[in-house]
């Protein structure tokens, strides 16, 4: 039972201290690192894994309610700790609604059962993102405002989610070549994700 469930994280385990090691031996700009993986690579993945899944859209109608359950139940406990033991609503409550579902979960996904696994890490976690774009910010910035909606509208996760959804429910043809870019992208982000955490 032990040796398989590692052997199944031996690889992201490896990237993660491969990570880690690097930065250890080179100086690493982590916050230009970071925004590549985010902004670019995951935002790649996020596209052609919504545009290529063939999950129906009754399972995304599931996971979305499945999703929306999880972040108002920890949104609604969290809200009433912070207020018990007088916290700081913005900084305490982010960390307890969200997880971190993409840097870790999308390749061990893969790794345990595929792409087809890892379409509904996917998936379940674009979902998230929505919250975390929207809810969350207004939960850090304390309520609505100008730069509140600009962080959202700025975000390339955020504009590949819409657009994944966009073009699976539509079934509009992508050309075949602008697919082959995106699977590229796409190979790249689970390794860096985790060699990223590493660093």
């Amino acid at each position: 039972m032990v040796l398989p469930s590692f052997t199944l994280v031996l690889p992201i385990l490896a990237l993660t201290l491969g990570g880690y090691m690097v930065a250890r031996l080179c100086a690493i700009n982590v916050d230009a690192l970071v925004v590549i993986i985010s902004d670019f690579f995951m935002p790649s993945l996020i596209f052609i894994s919504l545009y290529k899944s063939d999950i129906h859209a009754s399972l995304v109608l599931d996971l979305a309610g499945a999703t929306t359950l999880i972040v108002a139940l920890l949104t609604l406990t969290s809200f009433l700790y912070a207020k018990a033991f007088k916290l700081d609503k913005s900084a305490f409550m982010p960390s307890r609604i969200f997880m971190n579902s993409g840097f870790l979960g999308t390749p061990l996904m893969q790794l345990w059962g595929g792409t087809p696994a890892m379409n509904l890490i996917v998936i379940y976690d674009q979902i998230q993102t929505i919250y975390i774009f929207t809810l969350g910010i207004l939960i850090i910035t304390g309520g609505l405002s100008r730069k509140s909606l600009g962080t959202i509208v700025k975000s390339p996760i955020l504009w590949a989610v819409f657009a994944g959804f966009f073009f699976r429910i539509t079934a509009l043809v992508i050309p075949a070549s602008i697919i082959t870019t995106f699977e590229f992208a796409k190979a790249a982000a689970p390794p860096l994700a985790a060699s990223t955490l590493g660093v």
